[in-house]
Order: structure tokens, then C-alpha cells, then sequence
């Protein structure tokens, strides 16, 4: 892939015109590498701008951070004749309907370039996991009937960026919820795929209902037991 070069004037400004918009998403990153001449002075640079509101606001209009790594690539500051990758991460996409990015060139000579290459913008959506794998196993203690229900979910497809808790409730009614669940043991909480689950309990019935309760989806499936 070929790079794009930014030089022959003194100053060059270079904005992508359309938007993006992020609202589906729950992480973006947008990256790219930045290389300038060695012949570019101090207060000479090349900079990646960002904009959260479509080009009404920047993070930076004019000037450079100054310093070692950011944004930009600043003469006899920064590495010189050489590639360097920069980073914005956006944790939060909420309400960046059109967000944007340019790239400013600040130089005093017209033989005084800088390059760009592998411009990424990468965006995650929160996914939810599966449940792939649902067994009971009882036993006898102390003549009572006692039940463990293992849960699992697949890794495979999942990306649970903000980390939310799968829970597991058992109950003999048709909505088990924490305050009506019968597990006494187990681990009834996790974080992090694949979601190992397990419920412990003992009943003289035989529980006919398991409920998966996802948080920050909001859905809750039943699955019958035999």
C-alpha cells in the first residue's frame, strides 16, 4: 500500500470529508503511522487531528503536543526519518453520530515532507455470549437430593468489551431472580467468557426451570429441565 505524502507547501491540511458514525459500536480505535524528514525544525510537526462532533470541534486547531509520543510527530522531538503508529482510543461512542479525523502539516520549507500510512478505524460492537452448554449431575447427602446445573457459554464470536456479569438463578417458579433462587453453592457469577457456571442446591423437588440473566442485554432465557 502506498502512503500518502504531505509536503511542497509550507503548511498542508488534509480532512476526510465524510463522518462516521459510531453509535452501534461500544469501542472504536483509530490509528495511524506518521514519519517526517529529519530536515523538519522545532515547532515544525505532523499531527493527527479528531473530531466527536463532524469537523464543529477539534481536539487541536492549531500547534502541536510538543512532546515525545501523542498525536503528533514534532521536529527534533519525535523520531525522525522513521515510522511511528499513533493512537486515539474512544471508550465511550455515545452520541458521536459523526466523527472524523484530518491530518495538518506544519513546515517552513517545501522539501520539508511528512508521510501517512495505514489509516485504521476499528470499531467493536458489545456482543452477548451464547449459552453452548447446559448438564446437571446429582447426587444423595443426607437423603436429600442434591443438584449442581453447569452452565458454559462459547468463546467463539464473543467480544464482551465491558465485561458484564452472567448470572445463573434456579428456581421451581417460572422467573427465578436473586431473590428467589435456590442455589446455596456454586459459582453462580463470572466475567469473563467462557462463563463457567455452576449452581448447587438441595430440594426434595427436582428444580424444573434455569434462567440466564444478562445484564446489560436485558434478556432472560428459560430452558426446561427433564
Amino acid at each position: 500500500m502506498q502512503s500518502w505524502q504531505m509536503g511542497g507547501v509550507a503548511n498542508v491540511l488534509m480532512t476526510i470529508t465524510s463522518g462516521n458514525n459510531l453509535t452501534n459500536y461500544t469501542y472504536c480505535n483509530l490509528t495511524s503511522r506518521l514519519q517526517i524528514h529529519s530536515n523538519l525544525d522545532g515547532n515544525e510537526y505532523l499531527c493527527m487531528d479528531y473530531s466527536l462532533d463532524g469537523g464543529i470541534t477539534w481536539n487541536r486547531n492549531t500547534g502541536s503536543d510538543g512532546v515525545v509520543g501523542g498525536l503528533c510527530q514534532d521536529g527534533n522531538v519525535d523520531i525522525e526519518s522513521a515510522w511511528r503508529t499513533v493512537q486515539y482510543d474512544i471508550s465511550n461512542t455515545t452520541g458521536i453520530s459523526s466523527f472524523k479525523y484530518r491530518f495538518r502539516l506544519s513546515s517552513n520549507n517545501q522539501n520539508e515532507d511528512g508521510y501517512i500510512d495505514n489509516v485504521n478505524l476499528t470499531c467493536y460492537a458489545n456482543t452477548a455470549p451464547i449459552i453452548s452448554n447446559i448438564t446437571s449431575s446429582h447426587s444423595i447427602i443426607k437423603g436429600g437430593n442434591t443438584l449442581t446445573i453447569y452452565a458454559n457459554t462459547s468463546e467463539h464470536d464473543v467480544n464482551d468489551s465491558e465485561a458484564d456479569s452472567l448470572t445463573i438463578y434456579c428456581d421451581n417458579s417460572t422467573s427465578p431472580t436473586s431473590s428467589n433462587t435456590d442455589c446455596t453453592g456454586g459459582t453462580t457469577t463470572d466475567t469473563t467468557y467462557p462463563y463457567a457456571l455452576t449452581c448447587t442446591f438441595a430440594r426434595l423437588l427436582k428444580p424444573t426451570l434455569i434462567t440466564r440473566n444478562f445484564v446489560e442485554f436485558m434478556t432472560e432465557i428459560l430452558i426446561l429441565l427433564s
